[in-house]
């Protein structure tokens, strides 16, 4: 057993006292079962918390493909599935997004690490705002290390990503659209890299290979069939910075004023 399936596998005292389980059973249960039994326990958030802190560990001992076929899906369905972010605990939220950010590159290499950005989207749109801003430092941190070599594996990312921005751009609640002011320079600089390489120029349709992201792209609500050109993309996102510096929510605004100058460095 690795040092970080230890450390995972190591019951804390307020997961112990949480956990129905005995202690032979708790120190011979995998890393995952053992995160799975301390974050579901809805009677303590003390072992719920200290389950979020061993995230990246568990994470660690699980290994990529593990994490992002086990761990990724259930962080999801668990945490953030119907609205839950909304009744989740600030807490607990914001250890996800700054655990999830952690990950990335040394567990989980840049071009894999499409499938964790749902999970950051959804925390960029909840109301406590420090749990947002972690959200936005996890996303600036991993997009820049998506695949992003043009053709359809570089088009595939920068479609996402394009979607991804006009949601929160275009959300009824201003909280995503704060969040979206920190994100898309990061987002335009991706999208025009990409769509300026080989394969997804100005003149051509954006198209996204089947498979690119894990399925992540029909999670977001891509079918990978056309899209815009490289312009027309480079257009929406223009248009979505300047919809959120006219906002009519002075939060909005202020954030949007806030990074303009990424933005304009990335134009």
């Amino acid at each position: 057993m690795s040092a970080g399936s230890v450390a995972a596998s190591t019951p804390s005292l307020s997961m112990a006292r949480a956990i129905p389980h005995s202690p032979e059973s708790l120190s011979s249960m995998s890393p995952m079962d053992l995160f799975v039994s301390q974050i579901s326990c809805e009677t303590s958030l003390e072992a719920r918390v200290d389950a979020m802190h061993r995230l990246k560990i568990v994470a660690d001992a699980m290994g990529t493909d593990a994490v992002l076929s086990t761990l990724i899906p259930f962080l999801s369905s668990h945490l953030l599935n119907e609205g839950r972010e909304r009744d989740e605990e600030d807490e607990i939220l914001l250890l996800l997004g700054e655990k999830l950010g952690q990950m990335v590159p040394d567990l989980i290499p840049g071009p894999r690490a499409l499938p964790l950005l749902p999970i950051l989207e959804k925390l960029a749109g909840v109301e406590e705002t420090v749990v947002r801003d972690k959200a936005v430092e996890s996303m600036n941190k991993i997009v820049p290390l998506l695949p992003n070599a043009g053709g359809k594996a570089g088009a595939a990312p920068a479609m996402l990503l394009l979607q991804m921005g006009k949601r929160l751009a275009s959300a009824d609640w201003f909280t995503a659209k704060v969040s979206a002011a920190g994100v898309l320079p990061t987002i335009y600089e991706f999208v025009d890299e990409a769509l300026s390489l080989e394969g997804g120029g100005d003149g051509e349709t954006v198209a996204a290979a089947d498979g690119v992201g894990c399925g992540v792209g029909a999670a977001a609500g891509y079918d990978g069939v056309g899209g815009p050109t490289g312009e027309e993309a480079r257009r929406e996102l223009r248009a979505l910075y300047k919809d959120l510096s006219e906002d009519d929510t002075p939060m909005v605004r202020r954030s949007a004023a806030k990074h303009l100058g990424s933005f304009v460095e990335a134009v």
